[in-house]
């Protein structure tokens, strides 16, 4: 196994023949996430992350290209060894990428210029996923909110804080575009604003910045695509919705502590939809 002597031990799952995978042996740094490691080649720092087998390296690629190409600050799988754009391995696949620079933000330190930036890499992702055409078959995301007529198209559907990254107030990377699917763009910058919402909930103080903050992410974001009344109008809704896909998924996974903060952070919103339609609200002035 390479590894160097202080790795961490939930780190030694990964097979040798993994790490060989891209020529020069890849050295276990930590975890970056639940299925994800920073791995050292040489001088350069990168990601090794690990996938089901339903998972498609070739159409992520392509993807991931086009949005590149596009503006959007997507890094690409490093190739391995044998030129494959990921190493399939034990029934998953293991890809590798470029370690971006930069942090994520929370609602109690962003800033005006940081959530107006947040706000306007998302549609630029918007407008490179219009333009993409690979993604036909990928799954429509299925929604209990009534959200009549409004737009559909490419999402990046995980658009939360901690996967896009900002530095010197500039977003250096936007991550994870794992569930990419169909559905109302306005889904993203909900769940964008949730994220932020419920990442903070322990932080009263910071609840106070969540409209303010909220606003300045529309803002950026229509500053670089229009955006109609009626998408804006979605946006609570599809915050709530968000939600409750936590609900649903910590109640189906045992994990309480998920459920019940979920339904907190939804049951919040509920009661601030007044606020929430007076924020959102000034975009349209």
């Amino acid at each position: 196994m390479v590894t160097p002597k202080n790795a961490p031990t939930q780190s030694r799952e990964i097979s040798e023949t993994v790490l060989l995978a891209w020529g020069s042996p890849l050295l276990l740094e930590g975890r970056l996430g639940n299925s994800v490691w920073r791995v050292r080649q040489g001088d350069r720092s990168l990601a090794l992350k690990k996938r089901p087998a339903s998972f498609s390296p070739e159409f992520e690629c392509s993807l991931l290209g086009a949005l590149s190409s596009r503006g959007v600050p997507a890094a690409i799988a490093i190739q391995t060894a044998t030129g494959q754009n990921a190493h399939s391995f034990g029934g998953s696949h293991w890809s590798l990428y470029p370690l971006q620079p930069g942090r994520s933000v929370s609602l109690g330190t962003i800033t005006s210029p940081e959530a107006a930036a947040l706000g306007a890499i998302l549609a630029v992702t918007h407008n490179a996923l219009d333009s993409f055409d690979g993604g036909a078959h990928l799954p429509q995301l299925t929604l209990s909110s009534d959200l009549g007529e409004c737009h559909v198209g490419l999402i990046h559907r995980d658009f939360h804080a901690r996967n896009v990254l900002l530095e010197a107030g500039r977003v250096t990377a936007v991550l994870d575009f794992d569930l990419a699917c169909r559905g109302p763009r306005a889904f993203d910058l909900a769940y964008l604003g949730a994220s932020l919402l419920a990442d903070a909930w322990q932080d009263l103080a910071s609840r106070e910045r969540f409209f303010p903050v909220l606003a300045d992410i529309t803002h950026g974001y229509a500053a670089q695509r229009h955006l109609e009344a009626r998408e804006i109008s979605t946006i609570q809704p599809l915050m709530e919705e968000a939600e409750k896909m936590f609900e649903h998924h910590g109640r189906a996974c045992g994990n309480t502590g998920m459920e019940r903060g979920a339904a907190e952070v939804r049951a919040w919103l509920e009661r601030r939809r007044a606020a929430m339609a007076q924020a959102l609200g000034r975009i349209l002035t």
